[in-house]
């Protein structure tokens, strides 16, 4: 049917959010709705964020990447994601991350990286994370 919105195989979908949960994905499923304002990736099998990975989904207002093995995230994955409020990025195997990582994420407002590597630190007031991005509105910092 003309103008029906596609949901990715093995997701579900409910009105512009997007579950991709459990479902060993090991990349970003293609067919999502451009229109998506939350998604869903949690419990897969990711490993990296590539450029622009995202980019094609700037309408998104929260992104869900926790609990999976991602250990790489390029410093333009959150390219294009200007409106996204909430990035759910623990328990993953990040040790770091580039300076400038989320720049291009100007309204973003909860960053949650516990949970990475052991012993790894993460410092709120780092430079790889944007001057407007105060402590305060940082959930969880410390990854342990």
């Amino acid at each position: 049917i003309k103008g029906e919105r596609m949901c990715p195989v093995s997701c579900r979908c409910e009105g512009k959010i997007v579950y991709c949960e459990s479902g060993a994905f090991q990349d970003v499923p293609e067919n999502i709705s451009l229109g998506c304002q939350g998604l869903s990736l949690r419990y897969n099998s990711l490993l990296l964020l590539l450029p622009y990975q995202f980019a094609h989904l700037n309408q998104l207002v929260w992104l869900y990447l926790d609990h999976n093995s991602i250990s790489v995230v390029d410093r333009l994955a959150f390219q294009g994601l200007r409106r996204l409020k909430e990035l759910i990025l623990s328990s993953n195997k990040i040790a770091q991350l580039q300076n400038g990582t989320f720049e291009t994420v100007p309204n973003l407002r909860n960053l949650d990286l516990t949970i990475n590597l052991a012993g790894n630190i993460w410092d709120c007031a780092s430079h790889s994370l944007p001057f407007w991005l105060k402590p305060g509105y940082i959930k969880r910092c410390s990854a342990k």
